[in-house]
């Protein structure tokens, strides 16, 4: 008993009538697992009773399950070295991720007597640790805790995991493999009760991971895991407000400064994380079958083995597709219908469908397709069609919709007038990406057909690259001061109506808004042309602001439009010269797109799209026109 820390006798209490603990057995208890020890050929163990001690403890004094998790805590250390077998805890890495504060012990155990409080949060961004650096970092920390905090040795632990800043970049830096490893680690390895696990703030990505993981666990600790959202009140009703941190309105210490202190134990253990070097098993001398088997369905039957499939499966397409942020990713769910679980299978089936349809030559990258789906809210057979109808307007008017060379002269000088720029900073921060548009061109300098091809070349450009348009949609502030009858007579019938087909039929970003600012005579004669022809739910989200009006201001705050307009968000000029490089980029993309498309003669059924001479909107529309 010399070798052992002495406890105090609320918590020598606990242990005798929890984990029926006999102190005057303790000795003779310790003797026959060091004497089993000693008799494995395979396993080289710490004999230290202080650390023997606790998987008496965590196995409720049974000899029997002490000695399998003793093994197995070995046997994974040696198997999976780089996940738990901490040695160096000067290593640089493992510092720098003390340093983030994402996983504090703090001072005070729950209600003065009971489990020791660890606060976790994700104080990191996804790409600055491995995996194997975040789980070398806990697992050490939980060594710790077995040989030097009686509250965590006797009433276990309880975490509070805060997932404010979950990201689904955190969540997919889990691969099926290490997914495994953790479950049979925390199950069946570490001698350590967990008492609770309070998961706060939970974002969707952090939902999205409960989804995947909850139904693995043991039923025991699905019961003591409580998830809330927003509502700090509800953690108070398990862990009084005194508990919890000062950042989070408690008095049990300020996380920043008991990271920095807890550097101390680090140091203190040093030693004992590099002497573990010396322990681990020797599977070739093991009299038996290993301990460890990670066969292809993790021994949890096929229900955990098609899990796994699903998880690699989103890890391998979502890989392909770019992550959202997180205020992002909850407007795609809320809004769009997006379930990310789904999302492989989702695109497994547009693709079997594309490969089915003979006459359909479409791009498969899973960014682009995505696209179809968030803009259809996820009903596929509209997407399917949405996205027949993209291909057949593209091949029955390339002049208009099948840009292929974006150093075309006409193109790029079309781009030097600074007619059409998007915005740096989204509306409001995070919502629709606002575009700027001015008639700053002399009318006949350029052919509808080549402002068309400009148009739709920047959206198709934001259906790849810009996740505020794909997810928020478009919102265009165009101003009409210099547009002249001459630019109006541009605009034929024909022209009139595969424009409106196109954005109502088949660019998948939503259009949010269209704010028409210092509309002039010529433009409102436009307008009266135009109008009918529009959507409904599209003429609802029209604004017409005459010249000098402010009503702009109602809409769109002022810091969010161009410099030119007494705004924050860019100069027009400067953002135009800059956007150049962005086609720079996309060249071979758009060079692509010449080997996509419909061959009409090989469909099966009727034309997506059929343009008549009247464009079915009566004669009275070619007659307004001329007026």
């Amino acid at each position: 008993m010399s070798q052992l820390m002495p406890l105090g006798e609320d918590l020598q209490n606990v242990a005798i009538k929890e984990l029926g603990e006999n102190p005057s057995r303790i000795s003779e208890d310790l003797l026959i697992l060091k004497a089993w020890i000693n008799q494995q050929p395979h396993l080289k163990s710490r004999m230290d009773d202080q650390f023997l001690i606790q998987f008496l403890r965590g196995s409720k004094y049974s000899l029997e399950k002490a000695k399998d998790k003793l093994d197995t805590f070995y046997t994974m250390k040696t198997k999976y070295s780089d996940l738990f077998a901490i040695t160096d805890v000067d290593n640089e890495m493992f510092r720098k991720f003390h340093n983030t504060g994402t996983y504090v012990t703090l001072p005070k155990p729950l209600n003065a007597n009971g489990p020791r409080i660890v606060s976790v949060r994700i104080n990191y961004a996804a790409p600055d640790f491995t995996v194997c650096q975040i789980v070398q970092y806990t697992t050490a920390a939980l060594e710790v805790a077995m040989i030097s905090d009686p509250y965590a040795c006797i009433h276990g632990i309880c975490f509070i995991m805060d997932f404010s800043k979950l990201t689904l970049n955190h969540v997919m830096l889990i691969t099926p493999t290490n997914f495994k490893k953790f479950v049979k680690y925390f199950e069946h390895t570490i001698p350590i009760r967990i008492k609770g696990i309070y998961a706060i703030n939970a974002t969707p990505a952090a939902e999205q991971l409960y989804q995947f993981v909850m139904p693995f666990f043991p039923q025991q600790l699905k019961e003591r895991i409580v998830i809330i959202r927003n509502n700090i009140e509800e953690l108070h009703r398990h862990i009084p407000k005194e508990y919890l941190p000062t950042e989070y309105g408690g008095e049990n210490g300020l996380l920043e400064q008991l990271c920095e202190d807890y550097n101390h134990v680090w140091d203190k253990h040093r030693d004992f994380f590099r002497e573990n070097a010396a322990y681990g098993v020797e599977e070739k001398l093991r009299l038996g079958k290993c301990k460890l088997e990670f066969g292809d369905d993790f021994g949890i039957g096929g229900t955990f083995r098609k899990l796994l499939e699903t998880i690699g499966n989103i890890g391998f397409s979502m890989s392909q597709i770019k992550l959202l942020k997180e205020e992002l990713q909850k407007v795609a769910i809320e809004e769009l219908g997006e379930v990310p679980s789904r999302i492989p299978e989702d695109l497994e089936v547009l693709k079997a469908w594309i490969n089915q349809q003979s006459h359909l030559k479409a791009r498969t990258e899973d960014q682009f397709l995505i696209q179809f789906l968030r803009g259809c809210k996820y009903s596929l057979e509209k997407a399917k069609d949405k996205l027949d109808i993209f291909y057949a307007m593209k091949t029955k008017c390339p002049e208009m919709f099948g840009i292929t060379d974006v150093d075309n002269d006409a193109f790029r000088r079309f781009h030097k007038t600074g007619t059409y720029v998007p915005l740096p900073e989204p509306l409001f921060g995070n919502g629709p990406r606002i575009v700027f548009i001015r008639a700053n061109y002399a009318a006949p300098d350029f052919t509808v057909a080549q402002i068309m091809s400009y148009v739709t070349a920047a959206t198709e450009l934001a259906m790849i690259t810009d996740p505020y348009a794909c997810i928020h949609g478009l919102c265009y502030i165009m101003d009409f001061s210099k547009v002249t009858l001459s630019h109006v007579m541009l605009i034929t019938p024909a022209a009139i109506k595969k424009i409106v087909k196109f954005f109502e039929n088949t660019i998948p970003v939503r259009i949010k808004a269209l704010h028409i600012i210092n509309a002039s005579t010529a433009s409102e004669h436009m307008h009266r042309v135009v109008l009918p022809y529009i959507p409904e739910n599209l003429r609802q989200r029209i604004f017409i602001s005459a010249k000098n009006s402010k009503e702009l201001d109602d809409h769109i705050p002022k810091k969010y439009l161009p410099v030119e307009y007494g705004g924050e968000n860019g100069s027009l000029e400067q953002l135009c010269c800059e956007r150049n490089k962005i086609w720079d980029n996309y060249r071979e993309f758009f060079r692509q797109n010449a080997d996509y498309g419909t061959e009409e003669h090989l469909r099966l059924g009727k034309p997506k799209i059929d343009f008549g001479d009247d464009l079915g909107i009566a004669g009275s529309f070619r007659k307004l026109i001329v007026d």
